[in-house]
């Protein structure tokens, strides 16, 4: 019985970690904000740049975004963070290094805490506000 109770235990615990681990997968996960604003910095692959479908909308979610950021966005990119696919605004005056997909790039991404997402009203809006390539440093 003493084993029994032993192995359900640490069943119990294993499925708490893997859990743990895969909440912390996501872009939007922990993410801490000062005065509404999270500066989040992350690696990413580079897949595509596109239109911003924002910049398409004149509704009251796509005026209150604009107000709250200062922000027209035109641009949209298309980058894999963690396996995972995301689309997200580039800030207007945000200068694009030369890039080729697949590319590693550093990303600095702000997220607005009382504004959320046009098309998933779950996430903060977010809006990329830096773009750097990664340096590799060569080998000896």
């Amino acid at each position: 019985m003493r084993i029994y109770i032993l192995f359900l235990l640490l069943f119990c615990v294993q499925i708490h970690t893997i859990g743990a681990q895969f909440l912390e997968q996501q872009l939007y996960d922990s993410l801490s904000y000062s005065d509404g604003v999270c500066v989040k910095t992350i690696k990413v692959s580079y897949l595509s740049l596109g239109r911003d479908p924002l910049n398409e909308r004149n509704d009251s979610i796509a005026l209150i975004i604009m107000n709250a950021t200062q922000n027209t966005p035109y641009t949209s990119m298309s980058f894999l963070y963690k396996e995972q696919k995301y689309y997200i605004s580039l800030h207007k005056e945000c200068k694009i290094p030369n890039i080729s997909k697949g590319e590693k790039i550093i990303l600095q991404i702000q997220f607005y805490k009382d504004i959320k997402q046009p098309y998933k009203n779950k996430y903060p809006y977010a809006i990329i506000s830096k773009i750097k390539k990664c340096s590799y440093s060569k080998k000896p």
